[in-house]
């Protein structure tokens, strides 16, 4: 039996990973979802809004934990849900304030979570729209890869790209670009965010592997790969987390 990452603390995470045994994606991301579950629960209180951007598992796994609806963005049309509202918004159309929704309630908190890696539009320029999305003092609950993981380094050492092709389907898109922590801090200030929360973080189950057809596959084995990025210098780590905050006097 596939056994869950030992560390995972969510109890609803726990739950939906003993349910789903064969959903390698959920699986793969258990222990970046349980760390953000845990920021989520850090800076949640009641009657605070929340959206998440990009309706995934992890949508349902949060509500359920902080016991009220989530509304999301993305690229489904306008609907109610079984956790909230989804509003449709491609970001990559982010690049004009004209074009931005202005009909969209106010949040407290925006979980932006292993999206900014898709968009081929400037991360000024879709955390400059997010702003608009926030209360005073609201939060983004950034994740997203590390562009600098070790493993990456190696294989452009060895004359292989790392990264993967440009993706033909514009509902999955691959990943445009990924970034460092020092570049999101810096796109973060710019705009007058307060940067609250920021490092590398190893939160990929390694055991599970994405395949070209899309599926994911398990080897035990690869578990040797959870266990060394823990021994790994920070800058190498497969993942990138901060919490960014906006002040009032940065509207």
């Amino acid at each position: 039996m596939i056994k869950a990452p030992k560390n995972i603390m969510n109890p609803y995470l726990e739950q939906e990973l003993s349910r789903s045994r064969d959903n390698g994606y959920l699986q793969y991301h258990a222990p970046r979802y349980d760390r953000l579950l845990s920021l989520l629960l850090k800076y949640y209180s009641k009657d605070l809004r929340v959206l998440d951007i990009g309706r995934s598992p992890f949508t349902r796994i949060a509500a359920d934990t902080i016991k009220s609806d989530i509304d999301t963005l993305g690229f489904e049309a306008d609907k109610q849900t079984d956790t909230g509202y989804n509003y449709q918004y491609d970001l990559n159309h982010a690049q004009q304030e004209d074009t931005y929704r202005k009909d969209l309630p106010a949040y407290d908190i925006i979980i932006f979570a292993e999206v900014i890696e898709h968009l081929h539009t400037s991360p000024a320029l879709v955390l400059n729209f997010l702003k608009t999305l926030l209360t005073d003092n609201g939060i983004i609950i950034l994740q997203t890869p590390n562009a600098a993981v070790l493993h990456k380094r190696v294989q452009f050492l060895l004359g292989s790209h790392p990264f993967s092709l440009i993706s033909e389907n514009l509902e999955h898109p691959s990943h445009f670009r990924e970034y460092t922590l020092d570049e999101l801090i810096n796109y973060g200030r710019n705009l007058g965010f307060t940067i609250v929360e920021k490092g590398h973080e190893n939160y990929f189950d390694y055991r599970y592997s994405l395949l070209n057809n899309g599926t994911f596959s398990f080897r035990k084995r690869r578990g040797l790969l959870n266990s060394f990025y823990r021994l790994v210098p920070a800058g190498g780590k497969p993942g990138l987390c901060m919490v960014l905050r906006l002040d009032k006097i940065c509207r």
